[in-house]
Order: structure tokens, then C-alpha cells, then sequence
């Protein structure tokens, strides 16, 4: 039974996303990723509502990236060319659920589950997963340098062929 209870820090954590308001989806998906990055997990973007016959969304749903399985047919195939992927999703049930108040714009958490049936990865494993695979400042000078050097030397190859 003790093992159900939450812990001093487990009821300050739910606290501090549940209180939490954002000011778009986008800012609540950052926040969640980076909570996601210090507990050692990987957020995708999940289900998405809107407004009755319109595009304004109401409520936006982020979920842990091994949330759900994989679908029974893909395990049925005879006729596969490629060898199948590893299975990745093993239905973790940690989310978060925000929703807009239509007054003030600002959006609030309606729902959130932090319980992960899977290791979660350590901080030195988590440049490996995909929500948090992302280039600083410096890596994208980099690259965009290459990028041009490789487009002006192909731009010269053209004019002195011709």
C-alpha cells in the first residue's frame, strides 16, 4: 500500500504542472519537454480538438513517445521488403492535456500523468531521443556555412563549364 502514496517531491512536481498557465501551445510544449528532458523521456504531440466547424483548437494533448502499440497489421505483413523497425511504443500512459479558456487565451492543464511503465533514459542517453535532438546556435552556423560553401563551389562548377 505505501508503494501507491506519492512521494514530498512526486506531489511537488504534479503541483507545478498542474498550476502552471501557458500562453500558447507552443510554450506548453516547450515546457513539457523540458520537464520531459530532466526526468528522461521523449514528448510527441498527440491528439489535437477543435472548435465546432472551425480551426481553433481547444484542446492539445502531448504524450511520452512510447505512448500506445503498434498496430496489429504491421505484424501480420508476409510480404515485407525491409526488415520491420524495432518496437519502441510499449503503452506508457504519461501526458499532458492542455485546454484554452476561451475568455483569456491562455491555456491551462486539464489533465497530466506522470506514471511511465519503462526505464526512463539517463542524462547521458538523452540526446538520443527525438524531442530533444536539436542543434544550438552554433551547430546550425556550422551546417548553414557548409551548406553555402557547398552551393557557391557548385555555382562556379556551372559558370565554367559554360
Amino acid at each position: 500500500m505505501e508503494g501507491n502514496i506519492p512521494s514530498a517531491e512526486g506531489k511537488e512536481e504534479y503541483c507545478m504542472m498542474v498550476t502552471h498557465i501557458f500562453g500558447s501551445q507552443e510554450d506548453a510544449y516547450e515546457y513539457y519537454n523540458s520537464y520531459a528532458s530532466w526526468k528522461g523521456f521523449s514528448v510527441r504531440k498527440a491528439d489535437v480538438k477543435y472548435m465546432g466547424g472551425t480551426n481553433i483548437v481547444v484542446r492539445r494533448r502531448f504524450c511520452c513517445s512510447k505512448e500506445g502499440y503498434r498496430l496489429r497489421k504491421y505484424f501480420e505483413t508476409s510480404d515485407q521488403k525491409r526488415e520491420p523497425r524495432a518496437l519502441t511504443q510499449c503503452g506508457c500512459e504519461a501526458e499532458l492535456e492542455i485546454e484554452r479558456n476561451a475568455d483569456t487565451g491562455q491555456w491551462f492543464v486539464w489533465n497530466f500523468v506522470d506514471s511511465h511503465n519503462h526505464p526512463l533514459a539517463k542524462s547521458d542517453e538523452l540526446c538520443f531521443l527525438r524531442s530533444h535532438r536539436r542543434m544550438n546556435d552554433g551547430q546550425t552556423s556550422k551546417n548553414g556555412a557548409a551548406e553555402g560553401e557547398a552551393a557557391e563551389a557548385g555555382d562556379s562548377q556551372t559558370s565554367s563549364e559554360i
